[in-house]
C-alpha cells in the first residue's frame, strides 16, 4: 500500500526536472494547475493521518488481547475453585485442555500484534517522510518568484492559487512551512484510504497538470 506514494514522489521529481529544462528554453509552463495542487495537498494530509491511525489500530489490537487474557485468568480461577470442591472432575479435565489451547492462540495473536507494531512503525515513518517531501514541493511552487519578485512558477490557473484552494495543507494565508497543517494529535478511527488520495492525483500525463 505504501509503495505507490514512493513511486508518485519520483514522478513529481522527474516532472520538476523536465519543467526546469523547459524553463531554460523559454517554452515551459508557468504554473501547476490548482486542481492538481489541491490533490497533492489532499495526499499529503492523508499521509499525515497514517501515523495516528496505525498507532490506534495496534493499541486496539493489544487491548483486545489483554482483555482476553484477563477473561482466561478469570475462567481458570473459577475452574480451580470448582475442582477444589470436587465439582465436575471430568469436565475440569476437558476445560483444562481448552484453557491451554486458548492460551496458545492468545500467545500467537500477541506475537502477530508485535509484528504489526513494527510494520506500523515503518509505515508511519515512511508516510511522515513522504508527507514532508510533498509539503516542501508544494511550498516551493506556492512561493516561487522570478528575479523581479513576481510570481512565476506557482499553483494556479490564470492566477496564483489562494489559501482556501489549498486548505488541506496551509492553516493560514501565508504559504510557509510554519503554517503547514501539522500531524493530528488525536488518533483517527477511520482508514486514511491512501488509494483514494492517490487516485486524486492521476490526471493523465504530467504535462496536462501544468498551465
Amino acid at each position: 500500500m505504501l509503495m505507490e506514494p514512493r513511486s508518485m514522489w519520483w514522478l513529481f521529481l522527474a516532472t520538476v526536472l523536465i519543467l526546469r529544462a523547459e524553463e531554460a528554453l523559454g517554452t515551459g509552463p508557468k504554473a501547476i494547475r490548482t486542481k492538481a495542487g489541491a490533490a497533492i495537498c489532499t495526499l499529503s494530509k492523508t499521509l499525515k493521518d497514517v501515523t495516528p491511525w496505525a498507532t490506534q489500530q495496534v493499541e486496539d489490537g493489544a487491548a483486545k488481547i489483554t482483555n482476553l487474557e484477563m477473561k482466561l485468568l478469570e475462567w481458570q480461577s473459577k475452574s480451580i475453585q470448582s475442582k477444589s470442591k470436587g465439582i465436575g472432575s471430568e469436565t475440569c479435565k476437558m476445560t483444562g485442555f481448552l484453557f491451554r489451547q486458548v492460551r496458545k492462540e492468545i500467545d500467537k495473536a500477541r506475537k502477530e500484534v508485535e509484528k504489526l507494531e513494527k510494520e506500523a512503525s515503518k509505515a508511519a515513518a515512511f508516510a511522515a517522510n513522504s508527507a514532508g517531501r510533498l509539503d516542501e514541493f508544494i511550498t516551493v511552487f506556492a512561493n516561487a518568484r522570478n528575479e523581479s519578485g513576481i510570481s512565476k512558477y506557482c499553483f494556479g490557473n490564470e492566477k496564483s492559487a489562494t489559501k482556501d484552494e489549498l486548505k488541506n495543507l496551509f492553516i493560514r494565508k501565508k504559504f510557509s512551512e510554519e503554517y503547514m497543517v501539522d500531524f493530528k494529535e488525536k488518533s483517527s478511527e477511520r482508514d486514511p484510504n491512501l488509494g483514494a488520495a492517490l487516485e486524486g492525483i492521476k490526471y493523465g500525463t504530467p504535462k496536462k497538470n501544468f498551465v
